[in-house]
């Protein structure tokens, strides 16, 4: 047997990296990691039994507080947490006093981890609040389908005719919930897909696409992941790719994250920035394709459409802060756990900037952003109307059965 034994030390190591492929399944080892508060020098006993039942019912009338008094505490709401994992009464107790040492969490998450994140995740900048991201593991599952869209061609406008779904365990589309059509009706506005651009090479970011369902958001509901794309391409086919998935749900708004050479935002800037290409390949083919908001002087001087979400210091703050209230009030359906371990390892830098920690990724996490920013700030909300109301033209897509899926 072999047995790989270390203290945590930063993302991105030999160690972490061979931690996390041990969580995925992907190695011959098996993930095991020892929290402090199971070791038994790290406990603190009470005077009396009614010290004890009197700290335990401040416990409980805590565990909703997230408030502190000083910054060599924690709250409520963490103490409880760590009683939700299995720390006794008593080793909280030492962990209250023992964190009077600290000036912040993020010291004492190095030395005493209660879990794996903590261990290698200790910046103490985090971004996203972890009982927030935890929250929304319960709507997390594996897809219904998998496999990838395919038409008469792989690019050109042949690539968007005849598009069909073909199921394959070794596809890289994930399928929660399929288009929905109806013969008689249409929902303008319902479905939103959003790409991330990563690199060609198995060591770049992953390029996403993920498509959102925003059709609850007619009665106060909240959007979802409904199908995502995951995985390493060449530019000009994921542009294509982009497209085919769009259109085959419904002819989705298709956003695509559009760095130009001269942003200052150097993190989201991937084999020296390939959107505009990409969005070259299918400006005039794709017919929803997103355009950034032009202001009144630019409209008045008649300026192009500029294509494409850019990301830069002055929006990316704007969709993290969308996307981190839209955590806090578990404002969509998310359905991927992997993006919520990359909010659990994203911070603010140092310098004010945001980002993955070193030697994590943030592609299915941007996604989230841009995607929820257009779903509240931008869009219209979807709307019922009869096709005999709509002269649009000939639909695309028929409703979806079996003649759809290979």
């Amino acid at each position: 047997m072999i047995v790989y034994e270390s203290t945590a030390d930063g993302v991105g190591t030999f160690f972490h990296k061979e931690y996390l492929a041990a969580e995925k399944g992907t190695s011959q080892f098996a993930p095991f990691f020892v929290p402090w508060y199971e070791i038994e020098n790290y406990r603190k006993e009470f005077d009396s039994r009614e010290q004890l039942e009197s700290f335990a019912q401040w416990l409980w009338d805590n565990r909703n507080n997230a408030d502190i008094s000083s910054d060599r505490e924690e709250p409520g709401k963490y103490l409880w947490w760590l009683w939700k994992k299995g720390a006794t009464l008593e080793a909280i107790n030492w962990y209250i006093t023992e964190r009077t040492k600290y000036s912040d969490h993020g010291k004492i998450a190095a030395e005493f981890p209660s879990d794996a994140i903590e261990a290698f995740v200790n910046s103490g900048a985090n971004v996203f609040d972890k009982y927030q991201v935890d929250a929304l593991k319960k709507t997390c599952r594996a897809p219904i389908y998998v496999g990838d869209i395919y038409a008469d061609a792989d690019e050109g406008e042949n690539a968007l005719i005849n598009l069909r779904f073909h199921q394959d365990c070794q596809g890289l589309l994930w399928v929660w919930s399929l288009p929905e059509t109806d013969d008689e009706e249409e929902i303008t506005d319902r479905y939103l897909t959003v790409v991330d651009i990563g690199g060609r090479s198995s060591k770049a970011d992953w390029s996403v696409i993920v498509v959102f369902d925003r059709l609850r958001m007619i009665d106060g509901g909240v959007p979802s992941v409904v199908a995502q794309w995951y995985g390493h391409i060449d530019m000009d086919l994921l542009a294509w790719k982009a497209a085919q998935i769009a259109a085959f749900y419904n002819n989705s708004l298709l956003v695509i994250e559009s760095n130009t050479l001269e942003t200052h935002d150097r993190s989201r800037m991937v084999d020296g920035d390939q959107s505009l290409y990409i969005l070259s390949q299918i400006v005039g083919v794709y017919p929803n394709l997103y355009a950034r908001p032009q202001s009144d002087d630019e409209i008045r001087q008649g300026m192009p459409r500029k294509w494409g979400f850019h990301t830069n210091v002055a929006t990316k703050p704007k969709i993290i802060s969308t996307l981190i209230k839209v955590v806090r009030e578990a404002a969509y359906i998310e359905r991927d756990q992997r993006t919520l371990n990359e909010m659990l390892v994203y911070e603010r830098k140092p310098n004010g900037s945001f980002g993955a920690v070193i030697g994590a990724h943030d592609d299915l996490l941007m996604t989230r952003a841009i995607g929820l920013h257009i779903c509240y700030n931008e869009m219209e909300l979807p709307t019922i109307i009869r096709r005999e109301d709509r002269n649009t033209g000939k639909l695309r897509h028929k409703a979806i059965s079996a003649a759809t899926i290979g």
